[in-house]
């Protein structure tokens, strides 16, 4: 069975612009951040062709940019309480 096919560049804590000092902190306490920045923006760079042709590939990595806080370390995200 054949199913479709979906990419997803997820965002992480590397491709957010303008974080918090808080997420900065996270950024720079991990012994990952070495480089992982420059690997995110590289591979973000690699895919852009796809991403901006008909193939099923979305580029999400920078829909938390206009949020505050949202990282509790360099990938995961904090659930958001709606009310």
């Amino acid at each position: 069975m054949k199913g479709n096919f979906y990419g997803i560049l997820q965002p992480v804590l590397y491709s957010k612009l303008g974080g918090t000092k808080e997420e900065n902190g996270i950024m720079w306490s991990t012994w990952r951040i070495h480089n992982c920045y420059d690997w995110a923006n590289e591979f973000r760079n690699r895919i852009k062709k796809a991403v901006d042709s008909d193939e099923p590939i979305y580029d999400l990595s920078h829909i938390f940019d206009a949020e505050s806080d949202v990282y509790m370390d360099d990938c995961h995200v904090y659930e958001k309480e709606i009310r």
